[in-house]
């Protein structure tokens, strides 16, 4: 099975880093893009710590309305947080 999709481009200085961690607001986008980039359904931010100005808002606000994150218990997403199992 092959993807026609773009999931993970690099950085802009042409390397892709295989072994830095992952942030939690770079999953979302991963998972935005598998998804098929969707519309979050909603334009209320979903998480204290997430600003619209956030350019992983979209992937994150999706997660939410979709019920793929709930994110922590003090209504934060924490974003730059590394991904964890």
């Amino acid at each position: 099975m092959t993807l026609d999709i773009d999931l993970a481009n690099g950085f802009a200085d042409g390397t892709f880093r295989p072994t830095d961690s992952v942030s939690r607001q770079a999953m979302a986008a991963f998972l935005h893009r598998l998804a098929g980039e969707p519309t979050p359904t909603t334009d209320e931010p979903a998480f204290a710590d997430v600003d619209p100005t956030n350019p992983f808002y979209d992937a994150i606000q999706w997660m939410a309305t979709s019920g793929l994150s709930t994110g922590f218990d003090d209504d934060t997403f924490r974003p730059t947080e590394p991904v964890t199992r």
